[in-house]
């Protein structure tokens, strides 16, 4: 993607594009619904490198990524980032049990490219939930989709192999593969970035 030529020109067209989704992915959501939710959305833009949540912080609003590629990570008992996840176009940003508790998360989440996110705050999520009765099965919509996540991750690490792992991920995300580094990659997978490099060497010469 182009990031010096922007598809997003203003935070209007942003916040539309979100709520179009919001309608595709729960259409029991109405307009009366949506009239309540555009005013409480708001866009932040950050260039690569930047933080979007830092360690510590406390998520005190979901957002939806629109332009951009985002890396949550850790840091372990060797003081080592440890990447967990990738957000890229279209997919929700937050660490969703932080978000749901109010308390503060472990994770930390960084743009690897200029990132454009359409943001929506907690207290309106939750009066939502409380008003609306279709925003609720959004919300569990959103919510199956992180467990599941987080689910399929847990199942990597206890049932398949490193070159599983890998190829899984180039499988379920080949927009996002070739847009992080080596470094990034094999940490997720849970190797060293040698063995990474292997494991790629031996498949390329297995096509």
């Amino acid at each position: 993607m182009n990031h010096q030529q922007s598809p997003w020109l203003d935070d209007r067209a942003c916040i539309e594009t979100y709520l179009q989704t919001m309608t595709a992915m729960c259409p029991e959501i109405t307009e009366a619904h949506i009239a309540y939710f555009r005013p409480n959305l708001y866009v932040s833009r950050y260039p690569a490198k930047a933080k979007v949540f830092d360690h510590g912080q406390v998520h005190a609003q979901v957002g939806f990524v629109l332009e951009g590629l985002i890396r949550s990570f850790y840091i372990d008992q060797k003081g080592d980032e440890v990447s967990s996840w990738f957000i890229s176009e279209f997919e929700f940003v937050t660490d969703y049990p932080a978000f749901l508790t109010g308390k503060p998360s472990h994770f930390c989440f960084e743009a690897l490219e200029p990132v454009t996110v359409v943001w929506l705050p907690r207290e309106a999520v939750y009066k939502g939930y409380n008003d609306y009765h279709a925003f609720e099965r959004y919300g569990r919509v959103i919510a199956e989709g992180v467990i599941q996540m987080q689910q399929s991750r847990i199942e990597s690490f206890l049932f398949k192999t490193a070159k599983q792992r890998y190829l899984e991920f180039d499988h379920t995300c080949p927009n996002v593969i070739h847009r992080i580094s080596l470094a990034h990659l094999a940490s997720y997978i849970g190797i060293e970035r040698q063995s990474l490099t292997r494991i790629r060497k031996e498949l390329k010469e297995q096509e």
